[in-house]
């Protein structure tokens, strides 16, 4: 049963990773699949061509199945040196800025604040001192994250009802309900509310358990 944060980020995660949920949420930035040889150099796909500043993630063309995915923004900025203008594309990784390497779930959303330039309440993890304010800065970045998406989703009517057929999908699903522990009886309103109800010990908590 959905019982921990973790049992609800996990199914959050899922229902958001959908592409039309995800594609609904970034309708001001592209989002792309790029082949994983080209992941570090995503903008030579033909398709991003005209483009400075898109969301990718990369799938391994040996494994479709694979599902594993991690969420990186590409931007291409303006470089003027000596009164000429060259063009330069970056890479921003959150987790090289706002969250735990290897941590699953809520890339895509890091991804979608940074490229929309929405990430003055996030704390950056290279000014931590030690280990114990890296994961104090982890826990307070992980539940602003999950604030501002659950704003973003409450304040949006498309983008709530994608989420909630992609719920009631999964719920109807006898294997997925049982997999992600979804009762019958509940429906994507009571989960979000749930979901709203954690507080930072509780982000704590899990990102505590990363560590061990």
């Amino acid at each position: 049963m959905l019982n921990t944060f973790n049992d609800y980020l996990t199914l959050f995660i899922e229902i958001l990773g959908q592409v039309d949920v995800y594609k609904q949420i970034n309708t001001h930035v592209q989002v792309f699949d790029i082949e994983q040889s080209k992941a570090c150099i995503p903008w030579t796909d033909d398709r991003v061509q005209d483009l400075d500043l898109f969301i990718y993630y990369g799938y391994n063309v040996r494994k479709p199945d694979d599902d594993e995915t991690h969420f990186r923004v590409a931007c291409r900025t303006k470089i003027v040196t000596r009164g000429r203008i060259h063009r330069k594309w970056e890479l921003i990784d959150p987790y090289h800025l706002y969250q735990k390497m290897g941590s699953h779930g809520f890339c895509q959303m890091f991804a979608h604040f940074i490229a929309n330039n929405d990430v003055d309440d996030f704390a950056d993890i290279s000014k931590a001192n030690d280990l114990s304010n890296l994961k104090e800065i982890f826990t307070t970045n992980t539940f602003v994250c999950l604030q501002k998406t659950l704003r973003l989703i409450k304040t949006n009517d498309r983008t709530y009802n994608l989420m909630s057929d992609v719920f009631e999908e999964i719920k109807h699903n006898e294997i997925e309900r049982k997999d992600f522990g979804i009762h019958k009886k509940t429906n994507f309103g009571d989960f979000i509310n749930k979901l709203s109800l954690f507080e930072l010990d509780d982000i704590q908590s899990y990102i505590d358990g990363l560590y061990t």
